[in-house]
């Protein structure tokens, strides 16, 4: 074997070493990271207990506000819009995140007046009775996906995170 062909194994050899030791280091660190969400909210959150109806979020409500900021994350992730963040149509936001965010928090919590308010139980789920005046199905062909998309995003909680 010449010079050549042993300087090139140990080149490959520290590169393959260098990035077992990052990957590593990643895998650790990782455990550590707290993603950015609102103060004192745990994130994950427990929902506690949900039950399950016909693989929906049957008893789900947002009753803190923990739960509130976990849906609103839910939203946006289900709407995954640049232009329109959370869906927001109705006002303007002008692609501002925080403001959009706030509509819609504000949305959550008159959606769980309104549903606790209801004069008779339609058989409606929170998320059911939510979704038909947040995104009605009937408005557009990718509205009938709301509901079970941010079913999901609530049972895989994931953070938002604006650059």
């Amino acid at each position: 074997m010449t010079d050549y062909e042993h300087i090139k194994q140990y080149t490959i050899a520290s590169i393959a070493c260098s990035l077992i030791v990052l990957l590593v280091f990643l895998a650790l660190s990782c455990n550590d990271l707290k993603p950015a969400v609102a103060e004192n909210v745990p994130y994950p959150l427990n929902l506690g207990q949900i039950k399950l109806s016909e693989g929906g979020l049957s008893d789900f409500m947002p009753i803190n506000e923990a739960q509130v900021n976990i849906m609103a994350d839910a939203i946006f992730w289900a709407e995954n819009s640049k232009r329109y963040p959370y869906g927001v149509k109705s006002i303007d936001t002008g692609g501002n995140h925080d403001y959009a965010r706030q509509i819609t928090v504000n949305s959550i919590r008159n959606g769980v007046a309104r549903y606790e308010g209801r004069s008779a139980d339609d058989g409606r789920t929170f998320l059911q009775h939510f979704g038909a005046r947040w995104c009605p199905a009937d408005a557009h062909s990718l509205n009938r996906n709301f509901i079970s998309n941010v079913e999901f995003y609530i049972r895989n909680p994931k953070p938002v995170r604006v650059q």
